[in-house]
């Protein structure tokens, strides 16, 4: 019987890490009787290899901004028919959206039972693979990708918005509700830290791997090391100031990418620095309504006494604060490199002209060329027209043909 391996997340755990690194290292998978397929749905805004978001897709919408969940459900069927047909060739089948932790609980009813009873319909078993964050981090990163994804709220009105309010970071209540649903032997459980990867190096990818006995020397390749990076720091608050203009929401903008290339040298010292975006104690305090949660799924699933989930400290990293000239230098760099930008655009597409003068001199002169020849041809036939009509005037007149 095939195993869908269903990994739903979290958000912000290097998600797209893997859904990258999976689908470049195919053939290698395959090779250990393992699939992460691409059943050839495509979501606007999303990753083309989130394989797994048919399972709970909202993007098909109507013209008044409504779901339209006739086309959700042809989606969610052909979905399970492809998954039906590629166990018919691979043991172990990889399933990936992070959309599945927060939209199967909030925007579907009884998805989990669901799908439990269509996957034993097709004859699958199932391990749901989790990854957790600290909840201190994960609010921090998600706000951020709030921000990068044009919200305009600062991090404070996010913690007071639903979409923070109505999210699922109790991680006890929802892995006891999948155990309940599941059982416990169906979940695969990792945590979302360093340290508490396996593999020689630590990363995302050499954890996952893990799961299925492999390892990174098994033939298996890292094409890129970071994606989806967030704005940081000032550039964090220059894209949340520029979210009040509709041109800058979306991240498809010269002016944004721009941004993150410049981030990402780090030219100035202080770009190293780190910092959170809680008030001093607030991080703790924010922390204690998910200690006993944490502590719970420590013991009961992963069975460690000590009741620890994460192992990392709370970092005492110091509140982010607007720097006026740190911000004014960012500010700086990023107009300083948009008109190099624009002026390297505008001596390209210069050129691009000036190599095209040649051809469009040439091309004029075969038109004048071409011109001259239809006007004799035109003359030519007016002359023979003329001939013409005075040949049948003349025999009109005399009886005769004009010699």
């Amino acid at each position: 019987m095939p195993t869908l391996y269903l990994h739903i997340g979290t958000p912000k755990t290097g998600t797209t890490a893997l859904q990258n690194f999976l689908p470049a290292n195919e053939e290698v998978l395959e090779q250990h009787g393992i699939c992460y397929p691409d059943f050839g749905f495509r979501y606007t805004g999303l990753g083309v290899h989130r394989n797994g978001h048919f399972l709970v897709t909202g993007n098909y919408k109507d013209e008044f901004g409504n779901r339209v969940p006739e086309k959700e459900e042809a989606d969610y069927q052909e979905g399970l028919r492809k998954l039906e047909e590629t166990g018919k060739k691979f043991s172990k089948i990889i399933l990936s959206d992070e959309g599945i932790w927060k939209q199967s609980i909030t925007d579907r009813e009884n998805f989990w039972e669901r799908l439990n009873k269509d996957l034993k319909r097709i004859g699958f078993d199932i391990k749901i693979v989790v990854y957790f964050r600290r909840q201190n981090l994960f609010v921090q990163s998600h706000w951020a990708q709030k921000i990068k994804e044009g919200e305009e709220y600062n991090f404070h009105e996010y913690l007071e918005s639903p979409i923070f309010t109505e999210y699922p970071l109790d991680y006890y209540e929802y892995m006891h509700m999948l155990a309940s649903i599941f059982g416990k032997e169906a979940l695969i459980i990792r945590v979302f830290e360093k340290k508490q990867f396996t593999g020689e190096n630590h990363t995302i990818q050499e954890d996952f791997l893990n799961i299925f006995n492999l390892k990174m020397s098994d033939g298996f390749v890292v094409e890129q090391a970071v994606y989806n990076t967030s704005f940081e720091g000032d550039y964090l608050k220059i894209k949340e100031i520029l979210n009040n203009l509709p041109e800058f929401k979306s991240n498809k903008n010269l002016l944004i990418s721009n941004m993150k290339n410049i981030q990402d040298e780090k030219i100035f010292e202080y770009n190293y620095k780190k910092y959170t975006f809680f008030k001093p104690g607030e991080e703790e305090e924010f922390m204690e309504r998910f200690n006993s949660s944490n502590s719970m799924v420590a013991k009961e699933f992963l069975g460690r006494e000590d009741g620890r989930l994460f192992y990392d400290d709370i970092k005492d990293y110091p509140e982010y604060q607007v720097d006026t000239y740190q911000l004014l230098c960012d500010v700086i760099l990023v107009y300083g490199r948009m008109v190099n930008l624009l002026n390297e655009k505008c001596e390209a597409q210069l050129a691009e002209l000036n190599a095209l003068k040649p051809k469009v001199k040439e091309e004029k002169a075969q038109r004048i060329e071409k011109d001259a020849e239809l006007r004799a041809r035109i003359v030519e036939l007016e002359q023979t027209s003329l001939w013409f009509r005075l040949r049948r005037k003349w025999r009109h007149i005399t009886g005769k043909d004009a010699q």
